[in-house]
């Protein structure tokens, strides 16, 4: 999962080891299963918030949705959100991003500010940043990129297969370059040495 974040994101593995502990106690907290947390990752690094900051951003969003303010409760409302730790944990956090970013397109649609909306459901800075990029028009980026994390189980092996065949393969042409070249001196020496009849 860690191979497919760094692949698929702008981020690395020393990176991610050095600051994932930040955010996974709040994250185990809320039932955010670690596949949602490095789909996040790979999708927000990726769009050129640093790795510190993501988990400072996921952080500061999943406290806000752990105690939400009184203008969060009443955005929430309004919205028609469950804007709680037991609404986060019925969804998935994907499944929580893409609630919110269908219920702000809705009230964008009826003359709302959805920037605005955001701002009052995350009232901190970092986990407004990260909400924004989240439920913004990246978001088709963001479930493709997070499926792909889910669906990365096999990605080591492949890799490791890919290079032992590779490895494989070069070792067969070296050996049948090899193989042609001991021929070749077999031929010259019996032209040389075995006297014609």
């Amino acid at each position: 999962t860690f191979l497919a974040t760094q692949n698929l994101g702008k981020t690395t593995l020393g990176e991610m080891a050095s600051t994932i502990g930040q955010v996974a106690p709040t994250a185990e907290a809320l039932g955010v299963s670690f596949n949602d947390l490095a789909g996040a990752t790979a999708f927000l690094t990726s769009n050129g918030i640093n790795t510190a900051s993501t988990m400072t951003g996921l952080k500061a969003a999943f406290s806000n949705i752990m105690k939400p303010t009184d203008d969060a409760s009443k955005m929430a409302a309004q919205l028609g959100l469950d804007f709680s730790i037991a609404g986060l944990k019925s969804k998935g956090f994907s499944g929580f991003v893409n609630d919110l970013a269908e219920k702000l397109k809705d009230y964008e649609a009826d003359g709302g500010d959805a920037t605005d909306a955001t701002s009052k459901l995350f009232g901190s800075v970092e986990g407004l940043n990260v909400m924004l990029k989240l439920t913004g028009s990246g978001l088709d980026k963001y479930n493709d990129m997070n499926l792909k994390v889910a669906n990365s189980s096999g990605t080591l092996n492949k890799m490791a297969q890919d290079v032992t065949s590779t490895f494989s393969a070069q070792k067969e042409l070296i050996q049948n370059h090899l193989f042609a070249a001991l021929e070749r001196v077999g031929e010259i020496i019996v032209e040389n040495i075995v006297p014609s009849a």
